[in-house]
C-alpha cells in the first residue's frame, strides 16, 4: 500500500471504541463527495431537500393553511373514468372486470394548471412556475364552466388568474376567485417554458389522478383469482389532450 498522503483525506488511526471512544475520522474542511449520477433513467441526484415526484405531472391539492394562485393553461378538458379499489387506489376504467367488481365508474374532469410561487396568501414571490393537474368532479366542473363563461370577455378561464381557497383538505372542497389577467401569458419565457414542459409530460397528465392497468393484469393487481380479463381495453380519450398549440389561442 502506498504511504503517500492523500491530500483529500485526513489520516485517521483505526482504533477500538474502548481505546478511544471520543476520536473520529473527520473530513477536511472544504472537501465534498460528488455523488452525482447522470444519464440513468429514474435516478436523480441533488442537494438535501430534493423531492422527486412519482408521476410526470402531479395532482393539485389545496390546503386550508394557504391561499394559492393558479391559472388554467387551457379551457379544453380531458375526462377519465376511474374505479377506486381499497389497497390499490384509483385505476382507469377499461370496461371489463373493473366494472364488474367496482360498479359504475367515477368520472373526473382534468385540467392542466400553472401554479405560481406565492407566500401562502396569494402574493407572488418569484417567477417560479409549476404545472399540475386539477381534478374536478361533477359539481366543481360546473363551477369551472361558470367561471369560463363569466370570463369570456377576457378570453376565457385560461386567460385569468385565480385564487384558490380550500375549506376541506380530505375532500378537496375548493373555491375559485378571479384575480386579474393571467400573468404567465405576458411573459414569452414563461410561455415557452410551460410549452416545453407540456410537450414533454402532458400526455401523462392523467397518471397524477389514476393509473392505467392492462385488463390481463387487473385481477393479479387486486390479488384475486379470476383468470384473464379479455374485456375491451378503453384508452384515455385523446380527442382533447393534444394541447401543444393551446398557448397560441
Amino acid at each position: 500500500m502506498s504511504e503517500e498522503k492523500n491530500n483529500d483525506i485526513v489520516d485517521a488511526e483505526v482504533v477500538s471504541s474502548e481505546e478511544k471512544k471520543n476520536e473520529v475520522a473527520e473530513v477536511e474542511s472544504g472537501f465534498s463527495f460528488d455523488v452525482g449520477v447522470e444519464g440513468v433513467e429514474g435516478v436523480v441526484s441533488g442537494d438535501m431537500g430534493l423531492r422527486v415526484s412519482k408521476v410526470p405531472v402531479e395532482k393539485y391539492k389545496g390546503s386550508t393553511q394557504r391561499l394559492d394562485m393558479i391559472s388554467f393553461l387551457t379551457s379544453k378538458v380531458t375526462a377519465i373514468k376511474t374505479h377506486y379499489f381499497e389497497g390499490v387506489g384509483n385505476l382507469i376504467c377499461f370496461g371489463g372486470k373493473c366494472c364488474e367488481l367496482g360498479g359504475f365508474p367515477n368520472v373526473r374532469y382534468l385540467f392542466p394548471i400553472v401554479i405560481y410561487h406565492t407566500d401562502g396568501e396569494g402574493n407572488i414571490l418569484s417567477p417560479k412556475l409549476d404545472i399540475k393537474v386539477l381534478s374536478a368532479g361533477e359539481d366543481f366542473y360546473k363551477t369551472i364552466q361558470t367561471i369560463h363563461r363569466a370570463s369570456r370577455e377576457m378570453g376565457g378561464i385560461d386567460h385569468v388568474d385565480l385564487l384558490v381557497t380550500c375549506t376541506d383538505e380530505q375532500y378537496q372542497k375548493l373555491t375559485l376567485s378571479q384575480s386579474g389577467d393571467a400573468k404567465w401569458r405576458k411573459s414569452k419565457k414563461a410561455v415557452q417554458a410551460l410549452s416545453d414542459r407540456w410537450k414533454k409530460d402532458g400526455e401523462f397528465m392523467y397518471l397524477g389522478v389514476a393509473r392505467k392497468v392492462e385488463p390481463n393484469d387487473f385481477m393479479t393487481l387486486l390479488g384475486v383469482d379470476g383468470g384473464n380479463d379479455s374485456g375491451p381495453s378503453q384508452r384515455v380519450s385523446e380527442s382533447n389532450t393534444n394541447l401543444d398549440s393551446f398557448f397560441n389561442d
